[in-house]
């Protein structure tokens, strides 16, 4: 949240253009109105078309997780290990 919230403070204007001025104290509806921005932003739909590659990928069998998140990757497999250790003793 604190990202959202720094990227609305630094396109104030923009954002709050649409908001009601008894809904500006409206977390929610503020974020709303921020979101409705993001999603005609170039990074944004840039987004949604590698999520789409990616979602054709993996029906085409021809996704390689290989280099996803290696951090959290590594995480969960040893999250997984060691549940399995202690669901087995």
């Amino acid at each position: 949240m604190p990202i959202a919230f720094q990227w609305i403070e630094e396109h104030k204007p923009d954002v709050y253009a649409t908001v009601p001025e008894e809904l500006r104290d409206d977390v929610g509806v503020v974020i709303a109105a921020a979101f409705k921005l993001v999603k005609n932003m170039p990074a944004y739909k840039s987004g949604e078309e590698m999520g789409a590659s990616y979602e054709a990928s993996v029906a085409k069998g021809t996704w390689n997780p290989a280099k996803t998140n290696p951090v959290w990757t590594g995480i969960t497999k040893r999250i997984r290990k060691e549940t399995e250790k202690a669901l087995s003793e």
